[in-house]
């Protein structure tokens, strides 16, 4: 059997009274993209820190290719990092900045050039050495920092949150490049990120964190398509989370009745839902993806719709997102393509329908 590239045990962290990591445990495999995924002060980047060394655990181990390396010192873990800040030195060149550790660890000169070199042809900066960082973009800038993690060539490596500082357009165009160079080294990296479709787009493997704690470990669509629970279905996209409750079990579907004023009723498929749900299940939640959803006319009478009210509706180029009020709960539909923009308007009585498979039923 192969053995995990990375691994933690049990893992905890505690700031004082606060337990920013708690009992977390993974495994990643040889040449896996692993994205830690979650919202601010979760624990991803305090796991992250574990990792590299530079936190250490109150208790729990962690392992790079089977070896303990819970009190291995940073410089003697076979990591790479890449941080948020990028962290460049601006009195030294790009060439000396990317060349630090490999002249720290007592490579010849010669090759440190070469190697150098290298490094900044596959991150798309050849013939960089002898600029500034101060004289680079911040796309640039946070190429070095990749190219100084990479050419060491360690067997895993870390990034903490690399493209949070670069704007939207550019942030595409990394993370398209950042894929690339982890497929082509086919090197394990760990990367943290709060940001969902970053996580979607490059991940092999997602981890969404919440308090320290994991909520799902899946494939990109498993995490999208069926969230485990209630925290990451709501986390993952814009999702509309219903109270209802469960009126009829049958042998292919699911009766359920919303909690709202009209307590609307609907019938669901059984695959609809999670694991955590069995017959003896009462209070259940309706997860509805806003762009699956699709807005027809108030009176035109259809299975398995539910009936509301526009209240707002919002022009994002793309599409056209509408706020339906059911029964006092808030649903966000969003409409794609220009036919949409014109076609309700706010106080029209509409009805909200979806492919019944594509929805989820999760416990409450």
């Amino acid at each position: 059997m192969t053995q995990p590239a990375v691994q933690t045990d049990r893992l905890v962290k505690e700031f004082g009274d606060l337990r920013a990591v708690d009992e977390l445990a993974f495994e990643i495999e040889n040449g896996e993209f692993f994205s830690l995924l979650g919202p601010s002060g979760c624990g991803k980047s305090t796991t992250l820190r574990m990792l590299a060394g530079f936190e250490q655990p109150t208790e729990g181990d962690v392992y790079v290719d089977n070896e303990r390396i819970t009190d291995v010192p940073p410089y003697n873990r076979d990591v790479g990092m890449v941080f948020q800040s990028y962290a460049l030195f601006p009195h030294k060149t790009v060439g000396q900045n990317v060349g630090f550790g490999l002249k720290m660890d007592g490579v010849d000169p010669e090759e440190r050039s070469t190697r150098v070199a290298e490094t900044l042809e596959l991150v798309g900066l050849p013939g960089f050495e002898d600029r500034s960082p101060t004289e680079l973009s911040g796309g640039q800038q946070q190429r070095v920092a990749l190219a100084r993690a990479l050419v060491i060539e360690p067997s895993v490596l870390l990034l903490d949150e690399p493209l949070s500082n670069l704007d939207l357009k550019l942030r595409k165009e990394m993370q398209f490049e950042l894929k690339r160079i982890q497929s082509e080294l086919d090197i394990t990296t760990v990367y943290v990120t709060h940001d969902q479709e970053e996580a979607l787009s490059m991940s092999d493997k997602i981890l969404v964190m919440n308090n320290g704690k994991p909520e799902q470990i899946g494939t990109p669509r498993e995490v999208y398509n069926e969230p485990a629970n209630e925290f990451v279905a709501a986390f993952m996209g814009e999702s509309n989370i219903l109270d209802a409750r469960v009126v009829n079990v049958h042998s292919e579907t699911l009766d359920i009745e919303l909690n709202g004023s009209t307590q609307q009723s609907l019938s669901v498929p059984r695959s609809a839902l999670t694991d955590t749900i069995d017959s003896t299940t009462e209070n259940v939640s309706l997860s509805l993806r806003a762009e699956d959803l699709e807005l027809v006319n108030g009176s035109v009478t259809e299975d398995e719709t539910l009936e509301g009210e526009v209240k707002t509706k919002t022009f994002q180029g793309k599409a056209t997102t509408f706020l339906v009020d059911i029964d006092g709960e808030e649903v966000l539909v969003e409409a794609p393509g220009r036919r949409s923009q014109n076609r309700f308007q706010t106080g029209d009585r509409v009805q909200v329908k979806w492919d019944q498979q594509n929805c989820t039923v999760l416990a409450r």
